[in-house]
Order: C-alpha cells, then sequence, then structure tokens
C-alpha cells in the first residue's frame, strides 16, 4: 500500500518538469480554465480560496489572477520550490505540508472555496481531508475537486492493471524502463478510485452537499468534477 511520503517522492521526481504540462499546448492547460470556470458559478472575486496540492502553482496564479485572493499547499517541498520561483511576483501564500499531516494551518472559517486539482486521488484518508475541508471552509462555502472517472474506458483499464503496478513497482525491470516505471508508481499512489456515486456518499458523510450533481458528473476527459457546500449555519444539515 502506498504511503504519504510515496507521494511525496513521486512529485519531487516530477517537479522540475511539471510546470511545462501547463503550457500553451501542454496537456494540463485545459484545467486552469476549466476550475475557473466551475469556481466562478459559484463564488465570485475577490474570494478567498485555497489551492489544495497546488504542485508548481499554475492553478493558484491562474485564479490570482482572475481576482480572487489565494493560498496554496502541498507535501511536495520540490513542488513548492517550483511554484516559490515560478511565481515570484503573484499575491499567493504559500503553505508546506508534511507528508503526514493531519491538520491543515488554516483557522476555521477561513475560505470561501477550496480547490483539488487531482489531489484526493493519492490521499491515504480521505475522510481527515473532507473534515479538515470542511473546518476551514465558511458557512455556505465551497469544494471543488477533480477526480478520476471511473466510467472512462482507461480508468477501467487501469484499475485492472493496478494490483500488477502496486506487485511490480520495485521491480529492478521496471528501473530499466523509466515511463513504464513511473507509471507504475502513479497507478500504485493513485489509490482512490471508487466510482462517482462512492465520492457523492463521502461528502454526504462528512456533512457536505453535492452541487448540482449531474453537472459535477459532466466531463469528456478522463476526470470527473466534484462541487460540494458546506451548510450554513441555517441549515438543517450542520
Amino acid at each position: 500500500m502506498q504511503t504519504p511520503r510515496e507521494v511525496e517522492s513521486l512529485f519531487n521526481k516530477k517537479a522540475s518538469s511539471w510546470n511545462q504540462k501547463y503550457a500553451a499546448n501542454g496537456p494540463l492547460r485545459y484545467r486552469l480554465d476549466a476550475f475557473k470556470d466551475q469556481l466562478s458559478e459559484l463564488v465570485t472575486p475577490p474570494a478567498k480560496v485555497l489551492d489544495f496540492g497546488c504542485g508548481t502553482g499554475n492553478l493558484a496564479s491562474h485564479l490570482s489572477s482572475c481576482g480572487f485572493i489565494v493560498s496554496a499547499c502541498d507535501i511536495s517541498t520540490k513542488m513548492m520550490e517550483q511554484a516559490r520561483e515560478n511565481n515570484p511576483d503573484v499575491p499567493i501564500d504559500w503553505f508546506a505540508l508534511s507528508a503526514d499531516w493531519r491538520e491543515l494551518p488554516f483557522e476555521c472559517d477561513a475560505f470561501d472555496a477550496v480547490v483539488a486539482s487531482s489531489a484526493f486521488e493519492y490521499l491515504t484518508d480521505l475522510d481527515r481531508t473532507f473534515v479538515e475541508c470542511r473546518r476551514i471552509l465558511k458557512p455556505g462555502g465551497v469544494l471543488i475537486a477533480t477526480v478520476p472517472d471511473s466510467r472512462k474506458l482507461i480508468r477501467r483499464l487501469e484499475n485492472l492493471f493496478r494490483p500488477a503496478a502496486v506487485m511490480l513497482s520495485n521491480a529492478s525491470v521496471l528501473k530499466q524502463i523509466p515511463k513504464l516505471d513511473s507509471y507504475a508508481t502513479y497507478l500504485k499512489c493513485s489509490r482512490n478510485r471508487m466510482p462517482l456515486d462512492e465520492w457523492f456518499a463521502l461528502g454526504d458523510r462528512q456533512r457536505f452537499v453535492a452541487v448540482d450533481q449531474n453537472k459535477s458528473r459532466a466531463g469528456s476527459t478522463a476526470l470527473a468534477f466534484l462541487r460540494f457546500r458546506k451548510p450554513t449555519k441555517h441549515s438543517n444539515k450542520t
């Protein structure tokens, strides 16, 4: 089973080239406007936003340029170094988390929104993370995350191959094929791949309300958007 330290190591290795994925023709470029559009439907600038699992800071920087007040955190020290280096003049508060963090370094009711771009699939304690996101969100605040879309063919194939990837992730033969070794390590670390109904059930269990659940499911990529709202103090779900 993957550990937080393995996830940290995986992304430390990717940090030096991760920024390139968000270049004009990069494979992750689309996420910037996708998250901005999802977020802008629910909150408006200058809302306070936390980018949870910020990587090299591309999404955080993009949201900041759109007028949001942004904080960002990650467990990968190398990713955080790149984020600070790539965005020296962008008004973002950066927070490094320990790989085995238990509590986020923010006050209760601190943010209007938390965004998490493909971060939740790597977590070892999803319930704890949802509890912390709920704590730091203001009443009525929103949680927006992308997760692997289990309905897509590539995800079904990955789920079939994942047990073998976990078993072979440290095999010497894989070390001789860097791309295959990297993919096996990714599959090992990407542990949370449940059906979308289970994600919504998790949110409900941690006292979130799904926002427009059918729209949350929409998407042409291998990722699905999840959107939750923390109930207001006057809600009967508190």
